[in-house]
């Protein structure tokens, strides 16, 4: 890492008259430069040029914290007396007086360049910032303002009374920021503030620094990758986004010091309205929202977050809450919205007037974690799995005339019977329920299992077994399942397993009959339910679908009038 000196050597001292702004400079320069950091995420910096007051001291920390590979500072003051060309604080042979409409440097010499204190007090201000453009594909923005408490309000604008000259300060609000970046080409990727706080002999002031991380006119359009939050509904091991960006993940270990009763009324409610605070808290971090499902995506909604929000929709046809997040229009506040079924996606449309753009399919099997062992299984058990809207009574009442039919229900929650047997009812013996397992647990269980039966309720919740349906595929089981109005997608008759109708217990008894007597038949159709994930529901292809809409809603919300932060 290195710092070159030779073209400006300054340090600007603005309203330090009375006191330091900052007590410890050097811990601003820090937060600087890993505020710098976060919002330039997404690219490679190598080569920063630093312009402005304090650029001396921020260059050295961006080079300290290996954020940038070499650094060079330049002051385009050229005409403020405060630094005449030939001071004697300027070391010989430094260049301190840097024309702002003719920088001395080649197109596109550098990465990024950082202006700090600057942008107020260049008269050219359109022209310096189309220079700045020239010479980096991405400029971070300072816009400071100042206000200060004493006996009466002051405005944070004061007279140096030492130099002569007006302080930068508060000199540019938000309607002549906004117009300055459309008039410039420039496009507002990022924003974050800092604000600064001190008390000092009875008065009480506040400094916010705004930095805007912005694109030029000369830098590719999707060369910066959207910074995602993932709100992660799910277990991890069906997780909608896999590898499609790297991004940040928030999940339900919120909730760990959460009381027991909140947690239970948010389930009795659908909605998870403490994940949902926890997001709306640190969502000007990010540039695109992507929630887990509606539990948490009803919440954002009704916050209207300045961020585009994806939400992946799991049972929005309930009967209970329907009309009434129709009356809300919670879908107009989705940017967009991922289903999981064609049956979803229907609902969406003739109910919910989402329009056909704004809907997408993800779901991808986990092909990488769940792999076909290629033999054929003769002694393993029959392995059933899952919470949501099972129907484990119509899988016992099938299996109690099938003695000797070894099965293992995965199915264990600590909050509710979700076996659903009747108090009084006995389980063949042959039918053991399992406790919950850790996930290699799982990939073992489905590996020595010969098949994989999934008994689900008729609800209004169409992907309800669909997890499980693409973990036993892209494990090479054949799977049998009921017959809702979402496992078609996923399950193909007679190719790779059963469908049952609802509640049909003789019909689930001959499918687990015919797959217990066929070892073959079960490998065949194991085998056709590998390929069909991975031709359908490859995670490779759905990411880089999901990659690519991310972006794209992502620059839909930029716009060159666009402010990620209030400018006050």
């Amino acid at each position: 890492m290195m710092v070159t000196e030779g073209v400006c050597l300054h340090n600007c001292q603005y309203n330090r008259i009375d006191e330091p702004r900052i007590h410890h400079p050097e811990s601003l320069e820090l937060a600087l430069a890993l505020s710098v950091q976060r919002i330039t995420y997404g690219i490679r910096v190598r080569n920063v040029l630093v312009v402005g007051g304090g650029a001396k001291s921020l260059a050295q920390t961006l080079s300290q914290q290996g954020i940038a590979d070499k650094v060079v500072v330049c002051d385009t003051f050229a005409n403020d007396p405060l630094f005449p060309p030939d001071s004697a604080d300027v070391p010989p042979g430094a260049c301190v007086a840097t024309d702002a409409c003719n920088l001395p440097f080649s197109d596109r010499s550098f990465d990024l360049c950082i202006v700090l204190h600057a942008i107020e007090r260049i008269h050219c201000t359109v022209r310096t910032l189309e220079e700045f453009q020239r010479v980096a594909r991405y400029l971070v923005l300072e816009a400071t303002s100042e206000r200060s408490f004493r006996t009466r309000f002051q405005s944070g604008v004061r007279r140096d009374r030492n130099r002569g000259t007006s302080s930068h300060v508060d000199s540019l609000n938000q309607g002549s920021l906004r117009k300055l970046l459309v008039d410039s080409g420039l496009r507002v990727l990022r924003g974050e503030l800092m604000t600064i706080e001190r008390n000092t002999n009875g008065s009480c002031a506040w400094t916010k620094i705004h930095l805007l991380f912005c694109r030029g006119r000369g830098a590719p359009p999707n060369e910066v990758f959207p910074r995602v939050l993932h709100v992660d509904t799910t277990s991890t091991r069906s997780s909608i986004v896999h590898n499609a960006i790297l991004q940040d993940t928030i999940d339900y270990s919120v909730y760990a010091r959460i009381p027991r009763w909140w947690r239970g009324l948010e389930q009795k409610l659908r909605m998870d309205l403490i994940l949902a605070l926890h997001v709306r808290r640190v969502a000007e971090q990010y540039d695109v929202i992507m929630a887990g499902s509606e539990k948490v995506g009803i919440p954002l909604a009704l916050m209207r977050l300045n961020r585009p929000v994806i939400t992946t929709v799991h049972h929005m046809a309930s009967r209970r809450k329907k009309a009434f997040l129709r009356l809300l229009d919670v879908t107009s506040a989705w940017t967009r919205t991922a289903y999981l079924s064609e049956a979803d996606r229907e609902v969406m449309i003739s109910y919910y007037g989402v329009p056909e753009e704004r809907l997408f399919k993800y779901s991808a099997a986990p092909l990488g974690r769940f792999r076909p062992t290629g033999e054929i299984i003769s002694e393993g058990p029959i392995m059933s799995i899952g919470l949501s809207d099972r129907d484990y009574p119509t899988l016992i009442e099938a299996l109690r005339d099938l003695p000797g039919y070894h099965t293992e229900i995965y199915g264990a929650s600590r909050y509710e019977d979700l076996y659903g047997v009747p108090n009084g009812v006995a389980i063949p013996e042959w039918i053991y329920l399992k406790d919950k397992v850790s996930l290699d647990e799982l990939v073992a269980a489905y590996k020595r299992a010969r098949f994989v039966v999934l008994p689900v309720k008729e609800t209004t919740q169409f992907s309800a077994g669909i997890t499980a349906a693409l973990e036993a595929q892209a494990s090479g089981k054949a799977v049998i399942a009921t017959r809702t109005r979402g496992m078609p997608d996923y399950v193909i008759d007679g190719v790779t397993g059963f469908l049952v109708s609802p509640g049909d217990v003789k019909g689930l008894r001959d499918a687990v009959s015919t797959l217990w007597n066929n070892p073959r038949l079960a490998q065949q159709m194991g085998l056709a339910g590998r390929r069909h994930v991975e031709m359908n529901f490859n995670p490779e292809v759905e990411d880089e679908r999901l990659r690519n809409i991310v972006i794209d809603i992502w620059e839909e919300s930029l716009s060159g009038s666009w402010l990620p932060i209030s400018i006050s």
